[in-house]
């Protein structure tokens, strides 16, 4: 075997990763499974696609987001002090974020022992469901529960790893600012930023590492951990969000998103060909070539899910859209206004589909040249002593006074005086009224920052710089307080959208317990069955 001792810790680490097969969570033969009835199975399976289509979240959290949510009503809404891991598993099993007939049912005491841990802590916190304070912290300790019980379910040693390799290898390069004290807080900052940037972690995998990494006996606890974290509990949530939402987050995330793709694609090439890493490592040429593969592999893959996701996302406008037009926009018109020049519902129908279309469908995929520099990132990552072609640059947030601060935000504001302005001129030519401006405005700014997300599936993909023009500046004048609001919206819509609101706690309750009530009497009429034959 080729001796990988010669390399970085953190390459020999992500190495072992790969080599090592993914924890099997599948019962071997003749061990008790955990299995549901599948007819059940499919409404619940049903009833999980809808909600997740009114809400956009990365496929990879869609389970922590449901173990999250299942949580959250078990505990506030349906104020248990004790929450079955089995009921949970079932749920998940139904909504086929598990597979059925198939986990053990030891699973189940594994998930229950990592469940009662953050119960027991929120009885010793003595939180009150009624205070709306305390109900902000019993959320927060729901999202590191789901992130806890989802990395039981499915490690992410390779993912961890490979945030270890990005970070060894590009620390040294990022220079902060003097105003954050040097050491360990730059260094949470830059781990944060590579997290979010090379694996997408939202901010409930965040926590769970921070307060993991400022309680490390968590994984054992015992009275005495529970009352040191009791007793420091608002300090360390203030401590830990405030780490997630500095400052400088968003810039170091910018430039930690250029970066990525060569990671990614050395990750792909190790979990492609696990047995010949080693040999990989020892010859650059066979490496290179790997490389090159898996970035090719990559791009395809990136064209053709940036067309099936365009595609769903212009019928799912359209018809959103027709909707939200037959149930206000023309009332409002017919009954309220008494008008009868509907080429602002039209316009109003048919803009935005199109406004997808066309953001989907102009992206254009990186070329060779840009591989190139990939291969060439690819080699810098594993070969400390090779040329630094893309990681010898320093990278460093660009410091600006108070009074260019000052400065520039009042250009940035007016930016969206004269954009907003410009169309809401035109609009009113167009002789739209007030509230076909409204719903114009938000599903533009909307679509156009949900679009930029969709290309960002082929942005991911280029490492080189891209030039600067006048058209482009003209352009990012225009469209940058558009997206500015339609990422405001992105953000506050989850928090007041009254259809999840709906789902999650005028719905959700009571139909999950027809579904457990349901798959009992299932249970029952099969035990039944049985005994008669």
């Amino acid at each position: 075997m080729t001796d990988i001792s010669v390399f970085p810790n953190s390459l020999q680490k992500l190495v072992k990763a790969f080599e090592e097969p993914l924890p099997n969570l599948e019962a071997p033969p003749g061990m008790p499974r955990i299995k549901l009835n599948e007819v059940i199975g499919k409404v619940a399976y049903f009833y999980e696609k809808l909600r997740n289509s009114i809400e956009f979240q990365e496929e990879h959290l869609l389970r922590r987001n449901a173990i999250e949510r299942i949580l959250r009503r078990k505990i506030l809404l349906e104020n248990r002090n004790l929450v079955d891991a089995r009921l949970l598993i079932n749920e998940l099993i139904r909504a086929r974020y598990l597979p059925n007939d198939a986990l053990p049912d030891a699973i189940v005491g594994v998930v229950q022992n990592y469940i009662d841990r953050y119960i027991a802590l929120l009885d010793h916190l003595k939180l009150r469901r009624t205070s709306p304070d305390d109900r902000r912290l019993i959320r927060w300790l729901i999202s590191v529960a789901s992130a806890d019980i989802e990395e039981r379910l499915s490690p992410s040693v390779r993912e961890d790893a490979l945030v270890e390799v990005m970070y060894a290898t590009i620390r040294n390069n990022l220079v902060l600012p003097e105003s954050i004290p040097t050491g360990q807080e730059q260094d949470i900052l830059v781990y944060l930023a590579i997290h979010r940037a090379l694996i997408k972690s939202d901010d409930a995998i965040l926590r769970y590492h921070l307060f993991r990494w400022a309680y490390p006996q968590w994984q054992t606890p015992d009275h005495a951990v529970t009352e040191q974290i009791k007793s420091h509990f608002q300090q360390l949530v203030e401590a830990i969000e405030r780490r997630i939402n500095h400052p400088l987050s968003e810039r170091l995330l910018v430039i930690c998103r250029q970066y990525t793709i060569p990671f990614l694609v050395l990750a792909d090439v190790f979990k492609e060909r696990p047995g010949e890493i080693r040999e990989l490592l020892t010859s650059p040429e066979a490496l290179n070539d790997a490389s090159e593969k898996a970035m090719t592999k990559r791009i395809k893959s990136a064209g053709s899910r940036l067309r099936r996701t365009t595609v769903r996302s212009i019928i799912y406008i359209f018809i959103t859209k027709m909707l939200l037009a037959l149930a206000i926009e023309l009332p409002y018109e017919v009954y309220v206004l008494r008008l009868s020049n509907f080429l602002p519902l039209y316009i109003n129908a048919a803009f935005h589909p199109v406004l997808m279309a066309f953001i989907g469908m102009s992206a254009i995929v990186p070329g060779k040249k840009n591989t190139q520099l990939v291969v060439q990132a690819v080699q810098e990552i594993v070969n400390p002593s090779a040329p630094r072609m893309v990681f010898g640059k320093k990278l460093k947030p660009r410091p600006r006074s108070r009074f260019r601060v000052w400065l520039f935000n009042l250009a940035y504001l007016l930016t969206f005086v004269v954009t907003f302005g410009a169309i809401i001129r035109l609009l009113q030519y167009l002789e739209f009224n007030f509230v076909s401006i409204l719903i114009f405005l938000f599903f533009l700014s909307v679509i156009s920052f949900f679009g930029m997300r969709v290309r960002q599936v082929v942005k991911e993909l280029t490492i080189l710089t891209r030039r600067e023009n006048l058209l482009l500046l003209l352009l990012t004048f225009v469209s940058l307080p558009i997206l500015r609001v339609g990422q405001w919206f992105s953000k506050k819509i989850p928090k007041i959208n009254l259809f999840i609101f709906i789902l999650d706690f005028v719905i959700e309750a009571p139909f999950k317990i027809f579904v457990e009530v349901v798959e009992e009497w299932f249970s029952f009429l099969k035990e039944k069955r049985e005994e008669i034959s």
